[in-house]
């Protein structure tokens, strides 16, 4: 069955959005989180098998259109604020 799914679309016709949509919804953002995590998105890799996994989320991401080189200011921006939040969380509940 998907093969024939894949013989009428051609393997490229599936857009930046059409990830964006598939991973926008609270569902998954859900599964996204999970596969970030389980696939060492966020560790030190430590062999050959993570390192192809965590590879495969970069690939992700930039299929997304989010880890890409002209996104760095935004997304060095989005991580400090992050840091910020965290901190300031951090304190609050101290």
């Amino acid at each position: 069955m998907l093969e024939r799914l894949f013989q009428k679309e051609e393997k490229h016709s599936v857009s930046q959005d059409d990830y964006l949509n598939l991973y926008s919804s609270s569902q998954g953002r859900k599964v996204l989180c999970h596969m970030l995590i389980e696939n060492h998105f966020f560790d030190e890799v430590e062999n050959d098998e993570e390192v192809i996994k965590r590879n495969l989320m970069t690939r992700l991401l930039r299929n997304m259109n989010i880890l890409k080189p002209e996104n760095v200011q935004v997304i060095v921006d989005s991580l400090l604020d992050m840091g910020i939040n965290i901190r300031r969380l951090k304190n609050e509940k101290e």
